[in-house]
């Protein structure tokens, strides 16, 4: 990792001033790798969550999207993302599976800063996810049927800029997921309140 480090800096040293010095590209998609830290209510049905939350853990998967320069530092985007977790383990003697996927669909204003190489931005998103698993205990399954929600990303992030056509981003942001299901929590919507962190690769369009 240190010896990578270096590479990159002395990379960035060499390269020439003209590199930087290039015009805002128009079109932006992005393509990465992302985590996304679920946060249960504190009780779900009157039962407390602890070892669900515990067993749960962090839901891994891809993020994705299109930025389009609308007019200076405003952009539109358009932002695709799926998360997924397998679990299986012995619980008080009982064997326990569960399965859980979460495909959102978000879409809202960013605004980004105009650095040469550091270009942090901050964004609004809003939209739907879709959010799906199993359980069970023993023999004993349950499954939550798929179903659409509210959803939303409140973040931003940097893009650390490689060369004209091609940064690095980082991102990290609060991704409240809210669904309800007639066979849970007696119907009431469920709140889940996520915090997602993504890095990737944005190719810088004109």
């Amino acid at each position: 990792m240190k010896r990578l480090i270096l590479i990159l800096a002395v990379v960035f040293a060499i390269l020439p001033a003209s590199v930087w010095a290039q015009d805002k590209s128009r079109f932006e998609p992005y393509f990465g790798y992302s985590v996304l830290k679920v946060n249960l209510p504190s009780k779900i049905d009157g039962q407390d969550t602890g070892v669900i939350q515990s067993a749960l853990g962090n839901l891994l998967g891809w993020n994705g999207g299109l930025t389009t320069r609308v007019k200076g530092k405003l952009g539109a985007v358009a932002d695709f993302a799926g998360y997924y977790r397998r679990f299986e383990g012995d619980f008080e003697g009982d064997t326990v599976k569960a399965n859980a996927s979460l495909h959102t669909f978000l879409f809202g204003p960013r605004l980004s800063g105009s650095g040469e190489r550091v270009r942090p931005f901050a964004q609004a998103l809003f939209g739907f996810g879709r959010l799906s698993g199993s359980a069970s205990l023993d023999s004993d399954k349950s499954e939550l049927k798929a179903r659409s929600g509210f959803a939303a990303s409140l973040g931003g992030g940097t893009d650390l800029v490689v060369n004209k056509r091609v940064a690095i981003r980082t991102s990290l942001d609060f991704f409240p997921v809210r669904q309800s299901d007639q066979g849970i929590n007696n119907g009431k919507p469920i709140t889940l309140s996520n915090f997602r962190f993504g890095t990737g690769v944005v190719f810088l369009l004109k």
